[in-house]
């Protein structure tokens, strides 16, 4: 895989840096689009490519990262998508309930779309799992870090956006909406105390 820079075209390259910064392991086309800004026809070029290459793999919920992919940091591709552009802001810390089956709460969240948010993706280690959703301009990302019993949701604004404030107001009524999909879930659990 050290290969990567110069087996793949530079949009290929971007889209590979794109899922490896953002340490994906699903992801839907639209996702990386809004994200990306490319043309659908040249994602689609570009997606089918590293499927060839046998890094991503499609599946019926989206595309789902090969593991070893996201180990191959120590590589520098020139990217449209600049993660060192990007601010990060904490917008939401919390303890989910005891009782909160956290499965449950996943799976209704996997993959939707509701309010502002568009699903984008998601990505896991060990002891977590960050689901990802873009505003509808795609200029802000949510990220919702579920770890034990812990729910961190920030929001990723672009510092070279000359409407952060827009954006941070944006972000924080994403946040809001997010929260309140969880809420919902949680509520509809036989066992929830409300």
């Amino acid at each position: 895989m050290a290969g990567f820079p110069n087996r793949f075209s530079k949009k290929e390259a971007s889209v590979l840096q794109l899922i490896i910064e953002e340490n994906l392991s699903n992801f839907i086309f639209d996702g990386i689009k809004r994200k990306t800004g490319m043309h659908q026809e040249t994602l689609s070029r570009v997606l089918a490519e590293l499927e060839d290459a046998g890094v991503v793999t499609k599946t019926n919920q989206g595309y789902r990262v090969a593991d070893n992919v996201r180990e191959e940091h120590h590589f520098a591709i020139p990217l449209s998508y600049n993660p060192s552009s990007v601010h990060v802001i904490p917008l939401i810390q919390t303890i989910l309930p005891k009782d909160v089956d956290l499965e449950s709460i996943l799976s209704g969240l996997q993959g939707k779309w509701f309010g502002m948010l568009r699903w984008f993706g998601c990505s896991e280690t060990e002891s977590s799992i960050t689901l990802k959703w873009l505003t509808v301009d795609g200029k802000v990302q949510i990220d919702a870090l579920f770890s034990d019993s812990s729910l961190s949701i920030e929001g990723k604004l672009q510092d070279n956006n000359n409407n952060n404030s827009r954006d941070l107001s944006s972000a924080i009524r994403a946040s809001h909406q997010l929260m309140e999909q969880i809420i919902k879930l949680y509520s509809k659990q036989k066992n929830a105390i409300l």
